[in-house]
């Protein structure tokens, strides 16, 4: 697992708290989903079930049933070489907001959300 720990660069504030297993992979999970929190404006467990995507620099990677085929048919004219297939990442994350901590947990194994 990779634990990554976020704090606000000017104030030095705790923002976000995630990890996840999986390998070289864990880099593109964790990315991922602080991409989604901190440009998108996701929630933490929205942001935790959107479809994965990795690359190690040769084929791409997409989640199986992730993606819709426009999506996919787009890789294919722009010439990327994929395969489709499952990718079981098991996320966590804790995100401060202005309500206080939440939380996600990848729907993609065990593990739930629980707290006040």
């Amino acid at each position: 697992m990779r634990p990554t720990l976020v704090f606000d660069q000017e104030s030095g504030d705790f923002v976000a708290s995630l990890g996840s297993p999986g390998g070289a992979a864990i880099i593109h999970y964790t990315a991922k989903t602080m991409i989604a929190m901190l440009d998108w404006g996701l929630d933490a467990q929205t942001a935790v079930t959107l479809p994965h995507a990795v690359t190690l620099g040769g084929t791409a990677f997409l989640e199986e049933d992730g993606y819709p085929q426009s999506t996919l048919q787009g890789l294919i004219e722009r010439g990327h070489d994929m395969s489709r297939r499952t990718l079981t990442s098991g996320l966590q994350v804790i995100l401060k907001t202005d309500n206080g901590l939440v939380g996600g947990a990848d729907p993609r194994r065990e593990g739930l959300v629980l707290g006040d």
